[in-house]
This record gives C-alpha cells, sequence and structure tokens, in this order.
C-alpha cells in the first residue's frame, strides 16, 4: 500500500516526478520552490469566510485585484467539462478535473503578488476592498468555493490545499505542514499533461493568470 511504502522510505515513480516538476531550472541551485500559505489554515479559513456572506464576493474580489494591478481586460468562466485523469501529479488530483468557475486577468502576477496569495492575513477583521490592496486577506473568499484552488501564472501551476486533499499529505510528528505545491508548466506538459487540459479554455488563451475553483462531485448545471 501507498501509505506503508512511504513509512519504510520508499518513493513511487510518480511521485519522484511529481517532485521534479516542482524543481526551477537549471540554473538555480535550489532543489525546490516551496509553496503554500504558511499557517495551519482550517481554522483561520473558517473565521475568514464568517465574513464573506455574499455569494458575489469572489467576483468582486477578482475584479478588484485585476483593477490594482492595473489589468486591461479580465473573464469569468463556468466551465461544465471534466478533464482526463490518466496523468495526474497525486492521484487524488482527479478532485480538480471537474467543472469549475475560472477567473482570468490579462496581467500576469509578480513575485510579490505570489507572495501576497501566500499570507492567511488576519483572522480578526475583514479587511475592506479598498484598503485591502492587492491579494490582500480576501483572497481568501476562493475557498468559499473551492477547497482546493488553483492558479496558472508565471509558467507554473499553483495548487492550495490546506485541507490535505489533492496534492499534499498530511505531516507527520515532528514535519513541517505543507499547504500547497507549485508545478513547473513545462515539466507537467511532459510528465502530467492532464493536470493542464483544464485550464486549456478558448475564451482564455490570451489571459496569463488563470484562477480555477473545481466545484466538487455533486455540482451540476441544473
Amino acid at each position: 500500500a501507498p501509505n506503508t511504502g512511504r513509512t519504510l522510505g520508499c518513493t513511487s515513480v510518480r511521485e519522484e516526478l511529481a517532485r521534479r516538476c516542482e524543481e526551477k531550472d537549471e540554473t538555480d541551485f535550489d532543489c525546490e520552490e516551496d509553496f503554500g500559505q504558511r499557517e495551519k489554515l482550517s481554522d483561520r479559513i473558517r473565521s475568514l469566510l464568517s465574513g464573506y456572506n455574499d455569494r458575489f464576493d469572489v467576483f468582486t474580489e477578482h475584479w478588484q485585484n485585476s483593477d490594482d494591478a492595473g489589468a486591461e481586460s479580465l473573464s469569468f468562466v463556468l466551465d461544465y467539462r471534466s478533464y482526463p485523469t490518466d496523468s495526474l501529479v497525486d492521484p487524488r488530483a482527479t478532485c480538480l478535473q471537474g467543472p469549475a468557475l475560472l477567473l482570468a486577468s490579462s496581467k500576469p502576477l509578480s513575485d510579490e503578488d505570489v507572495s501576497r496569495i501566500q499570507q492567511v492575513g488576519n483572522s480578526q477583521k475583514r479587511l475592506k476592498f479598498e484598503s485591502a490592496g492587492r491579494f490582500g486577506v480576501g483572497i481568501n473568499c476562493l475557498y468559499s468555493v473551492a477547497e482546493c484552488p488553483t492558479f496558472l501564472a508565471n509558467d507554473a501551476l499553483h495548487i492550495m490545499d490546506p485541507l490535505h486533499r489533492a496534492v499534499t499529505m498530511k505531516p507527520e510528528k515532528g514535519q513541517r505542514e505543507r499547504t500547497g505545491r507549485k508545478f513547473r508548466s513545462k515539466k507537467l506538459s511532459e510528465d502530467f499533461p492532464d493536470m493542464l487540459k483544464p485550464f486549456d479554455c478558448d475564451l482564455l488563451t490570451s489571459f496569463p493568470t488563470i484562477f480555477r475553483l473545481a466545484l466538487g462531485e455533486g455540482y451540476s448545471n441544473g
């Protein structure tokens, strides 16, 4: 069984290939670039979401962030399709391949933007949109739509997985918790091409930044 193998210190071919998809290019010396929001998240996110009672908050937040970034255009797409699951970095990532809401922006993300997305923010209050700044605490309203938000930007697929449902594992005692993973698009296209197919939408080919919110197995267009 996979868990028994991990306990014995073994790794699978899939896991090794997935790890390589996280590596930087050959000019960098670091083995991996860690990605994920960096606090214990379940209670914090639940507290943050209590301030988002309007179903349109996720659209408002996307518009505000895109406007702050100087984007000239943005797009919202409700994709009813399901995508192949034969070549995924983790078998559990099947949950990301179904119908989803896509939020796109014409403005590429900066390194600072990605850093802000990884900050959980202040759980004591919901910041106002006009004072939150680009990718402030409001980015966490994505969790009101999807348990595992993903975004494609800067030639990488970023997967936010605080509940360990898709690509991260609950930490063993003494280990640091990982709450997300970042995979290089070029290497994914070679080893796990199905991971990128949900972003291959004709309506979004000109957008460099795409957030994808998988709607879950129980979703239907009815």
